[in-house]
């Protein structure tokens, strides 16, 4: 079983630690436990593949990385994480049922999003993933035109994770 390059490896354990720090929660203990286990396994030309050997790719495989240590690597809940969190992870196979048959794609980007959540609902054990991307993107430029880039590849990311969990829908 190989794993992430330690380079990769470092940028993401970077990104933890600023959020970390910031926002003084276990926000981002997802992204260590996926790091630490190898609950997804990267090759050395980092197509990933899940716990059984099956490729994954675009937001399958972002839903893998980002999401399945507390939804599940089917995101109904049940991640390794789920049990350790105050709040259990929803079902997200689920969301149109939950909103009468209507996937509500502008509320689910902005959860996933995490930056149009109220102050009067209190913490928020989910990351701030609309923040983790773009830092992603974005890497250690500093220039005006790096961050317009980097909020357009962000947005495209993340409608493209909205649109993944469309297609799960039951």
């Amino acid at each position: 079983m190989t794993h992430r390059p330690a380079s990769n490896r470092q940028h993401y354990l970077g990104i933890i630690t600023l959020f970390m720090t910031t926002f003084r929660t276990a926000c981002c203990l997802p992204f260590l436990l996926v790091l630490s286990t190898g609950a997804l396994t990267f090759t050395n030309d980092l197509a990933a593949q899940d716990q059984r050997g099956v490729p994954l790719d675009g937001a399958a495989q972002y839903f893998q990385f980002a999401c399945a240590t507390c939804h599940g690597v089917e995101g109904r809940g049940d991640g390794p994480l789920a049990s350790q969190l105050n709040t259990q992870p929803p079902d997200l196979t689920r969301i149109s049922q939950r909103h009468g048959g209507i996937f509500p794609t502008k509320q689910v980007y902005e959860k996933i999003e995490g930056l149009s959540m109220p102050i009067a609902h209190g913490t928020r054990e989910m990351p701030v993933w609309g923040a983790v991307l773009l830092f992603e993107e974005l890497g250690t430029s500093v220039l005006k035109e790096d961050a317009k880039v980097a909020e357009l590849k962000t947005r495209r990311r993340l409608q493209k994770l909205v649109d993944y969990l469309r297609l799960i829908q039951e």
